[in-house]
């Protein structure tokens, strides 16, 4: 996808690249405000790092060897890989979703997170007669770019030599538990989830994965490594990636693009979810087999309805 925006120009300015949206980031403290309570709190932050990556360590090599998720959606089936996929995609709009981020206090993954555990509720709702099985235990691969430097680069200064801007996909992933619940308030899918990826950024675990699994492809073989990530995959219900795409009209070779709408094959969950924010939309891409899914259309409704009663919800909270 890098390499994709590095390719493309304003419509407006063809000579011009295209800008991202600012993200946050997280303040730090500067050297002048140094002191034994600041030395305290680097050592509690350090401390919680610390323990919240042993736990993911734990729960990545127990996906590895024996941690499933429940095969609800016929997950982890032989060769499931290898079927045929539907792929459908759906356009919603960032408005809708900017005031359910403000009331949670929470960020846009966040909330199309939340929005995605309620219409899995939603959807196995209908399918098991409106009473949902007790205990269920949907996981996503929630995949994290580790990428040092952010922004869209220049082709020609990607393909310099000692450019920051390496080749390659570098990325990692977090397990992310799903709840599949009836929640009275709907937006209690949201903060389950915001609660939930704090905690998961609060770690190295997705650098540690990434470099696990780079040392492994190194010293054991690329085949190794493969076998390793997709028993890990297997073993889940879905993946999910949120990716950040130009905020104003950009061309491709001259054609101006209408909309961004990526994904990727070959994998073992029966679902996944690629979100590409665009202008001022986002398109949420939905990639299934259909053994699992036979109606993407109506799982994708449930994600559109989710995010219009969490609006209104939030409306209604300010």
């Amino acid at each position: 996808m890098s390499l994709l925006h590095a390719c493309t120009r304003r419509t407006s300015d063809p000579e011009s690249l295209p800008s991202l949206p600012k993200t946050r980031r997280r303040p730090t403290a500067v050297a002048a405000s140094f002191g034994p309570f600041i030395f305290l709190c680097w050592i509690w932050t350090f401390l919680i790092y610390v323990w919240n990556t042993l736990v993911e360590v734990i729960l990545s090599v127990s996906t590895t060897i024996y941690l499933k998720d429940t095969k609800i959606l016929n997950m982890g089936k032989e060769g499931i890989e290898c079927r045929p996929r539907r792929i459908v995609h759906r356009t919603l709009c960032l408005d809708d979703i900017i005031p359910i981020k403000n009331t949670i206090g929470c960020t846009i993954n966040d909330v199309l997170v939340g929005a995605t555990s309620a219409a899995l509720s939603r959807y196995l709702s209908r399918k098991y007669g409106g009473l949902l099985p007790k205990h269920l235990l949907i996981r996503t691969a929630l995949i994290v770019n580790i990428r040092r430097i952010s922004g869209i680069n220049d082709l020609a200064y990607m393909m310099k030599e000692g450019s920051e801007a390496k080749w390659g996909n570098q990325f990692g992933y977090f397990l992310l538990r799903l709840p599949v619940i009836k929640c009275e308030d709907p937006l209690d899918y949201v903060r389950n989830a915001a609660a939930n990826t704090e905690k998961k950024k609060k770690s190295w675990a997705a650098i540690l994965n990434y470099k696990s699994l780079l040392l492994i492809s190194k010293c054991l073989g690329i085949k190794v490594a493969a076998v390793l990530f997709n028993s890990i995959t297997s073993n889940l219900t879905l993946s999910f990636s949120n990716i950040i795409g130009p905020i104003e009209e950009v061309s491709f070779c001259g054609s101006p693009l209408i909309y961004i709408a990526p994904s990727v094959s070959g994998h073992h969950e029966p679902l996944t979810m690629q979100v590409q924010s665009y202008l001022n939309k986002i398109k949420v891409v939905v990639q299934v087999d259909e053994q699992a899914i036979p109606d993407p259309h109506r799982f994708l409704d449930d994600i559109t309805y989710s995010l219009q009663i969490m609006k209104a919800a939030a409306a209604s909270a300010t």
